[in-house]
């Protein structure tokens, strides 16, 4: 989840989906992104209070950043700042909520080409439940802030 840095969720260790759907809400309007972020509040028996929408992250990252409302990432971005400079705060998203899934396809009962099976084992040797290669380490949210226990 993240916050422009003067939003009341900034200075907080996490927050939950209750928390969220008190707030404004820029959401990342894209297939299968889209379902899974409002998957989160359906499951939680909440709605969220969407503002805006848009179908790329940046413009996302810069209504977050300028105060608009939260968002919701599908990856822990490595970026801190929006492309206008301003700070985007993480902050974890509290309690047990579905993952998202990610995969590749490919066609039943055909044999894969070597580039085919060079590039799953790649996925496989680099890509986890906790890291996909680009984002922030799970660990990382954000060092500057003070995080209020």
């Amino acid at each position: 989840m993240m916050v422009g840095e003067h939003h009341p969720f900034a200075s907080q260790s996490a927050v939950t989906i209750q928390d969220l759907a008190t707030v404004p809400m820029v959401l990342l309007d894209m297939p299968w992104s889209r379902e899974y972020f409002l998957s989160l509040f359906s499951e939680a028996g909440v709605t969220p209070n969407i503002v805006m929408r848009s179908g790329n992250m940046e413009v996302v990252r810069a209504m977050v950043a300028n105060g608009v409302g939260f968002g919701i990432a599908n990856v822990r971005l490595k970026a801190n700042l929006s492309q206008d400079g301003k700070r985007v705060i993480r902050v974890r998203l509290a309690g047990v909520n579905r993952p998202m899934l990610l995969g590749y396809a490919t066609v039943a009962h055909v044999q894969q080409s070597m580039v085919v099976n060079a590039f799953a084992e790649r996925c496989r040797m680099f890509i986890s439940d906790q890291y996909i290669p680009g984002m922030a380490a799970p660990s990382y949210f954000d060092p500057q802030v003070v995080r209020v226990a």
